[in-house]
C-alpha cells in the first residue's frame, strides 16, 4: 500500500503521538514491563524463600548467600523497572518527543482506537523524526466525510441529540459523570463538556465512522470541523439543526454542547460540566452535570456550530 495511515493529533495524545504503529509498540511495551515487573518478582521470592530454605539447612554453603543477593537486587529491579523507563525517557532532549508519548502510552493507546486516520505517501515519510501530519501533504486517499461541505442532520443528528439527552441529569457529585472523562483520558476532575460530546457521538458510532471526532478539549473538537470546513459562526446567517456541536467562548474554546434544536432567538441544547436546570437540577444535586440548557443567540457568547456529515 503506497500510504501509511498517521492519527490526527489531539489535546491528549500531543504533537508527537500521531503515529499509529508507534503508539501501538510504545503502549505494548508498557505492558510487557508491567508484566515483568508483577510476575518476575513473586517468581524472585519464591525462589528466595528457597534459597533460605537452603542456606538453613546448609549454613557451610558459602556460594547461597551470594545468589540469594543476586536474587534479591533482581527482584527490586524488576519491580521498578516501569520507574527506571520512566526516568531514562525523561532524559531525553526535549526535541525529542518519545518522552511525552510515553508518559501518555495508555491514554493515547485508547484515544488512538477512535482517532480518524489520515493518509501520507510513504514516500513523504521522514524516516528519522516522529510524524507531524502538518508537515505532510495529505495522500490520494480520503477519510469519510471529508467533503468539507454540511448537509442536514437527518436521521444521524437526531440520534445524537436522543442519546444526549438520555443522560441528562449524571452529576459530579454522584461521579456518574466519570464515564465521559474516562472515555477521552482525562481526570474526573477536569473540565469535561467535550468529553460529553465525544462520548455521546462514541454511542452513536460517529466517531468510528470519523464524522465526529474524539476531543478532550472545546480547541481542539473546532479545529477538527474547520479542517473540514464544517464550521459555521453565529451571525453569519446560518441556522443550527438538530445534531450540531455547538461552540462557546473566545474561538470557541471555552464550553460546547449539543444542539437540539433552534428558532430565531435562541439555540436549545444539551450540555455537560454546565449547572442544572429544569428537570435536570433535581438531580445534579448542586453539582455541575448533564443539563438541558436555553441559550440566547446573537449575544457574542456563541462562537460557532459545527455541522458535521452525517
Amino acid at each position: 500500500m503506497p500510504y501509511v495511515q498517521i492519527l490526527e493529533c489531539s489535546t491528549t495524545l500531543g504533537n508527537c503521538c500521531n503515529d499509529y504503529g508507534l503508539v501501538t509498540i510504545i503502549d505494548i511495551t508498557r505492558k510487557i514491563l508491567e508484566l515483568i515487573q508483577l510476575v518476575v518478582p513473586i517468581l524472585l521470592l519464591v525462589m528466595i524463600t528457597v534459597q533460605l530454605v537452603k542456606m538453613v539447612a546448609n549454613p557451610e554453603d558459602k556460594k547461597d548467600p551470594k545468589k540469594l543477593a543476586n536474587r534479591v537486587i533482581a527482584t527490586f529491579v524488576c519491580f521498578f523497572l516501569p520507574t527506571i523507563a520512566d526516568v531514562l525517557v525523561s532524559l531525553l532532549p526535549n526535541s525529542f518527543t518519545l518522552s511525552s508519548c510515553w508518559e501518555n502510552a495508555k491514554i493515547s493507546r485508547e484515544i488512538s482506537a477512535n482517532s480518524p486516520l489520515v493518509y501520507i505517501k510513504v514516500t513523504d515519510r521522514d524516516p528519522y523524526s516522529i510524524i507531524n501530519e502538518n508537515e505532510y501533504d495529505p495522500g490520494n486517499e480520503k477519510e469519510i466525510g471529508s467533503s468539507g461541505t454540511s448537509s442536514p442532520s437527518g436521521a444521524g443528528g437526531q440520534k445524537l441529540v436522543q442519546i444526549a439527552l438520555g443522560e441528562v441529569g449524571n452529576n459530579e457529585s454522584d461521579g456518574s459523570h466519570s464515564k465521559y472523562t474516562s472515555y477521552v483520558g482525562l481526570s474526573a476532575s477536569q473540565p469535561w463538556c467535550a468529553a460529553f460530546v465525544s462520548w455521546c457521538a462514541g454511542q452513536g458510532g460517529f466517531i468510528q465512522s470519523q464524522i465526529i471526532p474524539s476531543f478532550p478539549s472545546c480547541s481542539a473538537g473546532i479545529a477538527w470541523f474547520q479542517n473540514k470546513g464544517q464550521v459555521h459562526l453565529e451571525g453569519s446567517g446560518y441556522t443550527p439543526k438538530a445534531g450540531d456541536i455547538v461552540f462557546f467562548g473566545a474561538g470557541g474554546s471555552q464550553h460546547t454542547g449539543i444542539v437540539e434544536k433552534a428558532d430565531a432567538n435562541n439555540v436549545y441544547t444539551i450540555e455537560g460540566n454546565t449547572s442544572c436546570a429544569g428537570t435536570a437540577a433535581s438531580k445534579c444535586g448542586g453539582s455541575d452535570g448533564v443539563s438541558k440548557k436555553t441559550r440566547p443567540r446573537y449575544t457574542g457568547y456563541i462562537y460557532a456550530y459545527a455541522s458535521p456529515s452525517y
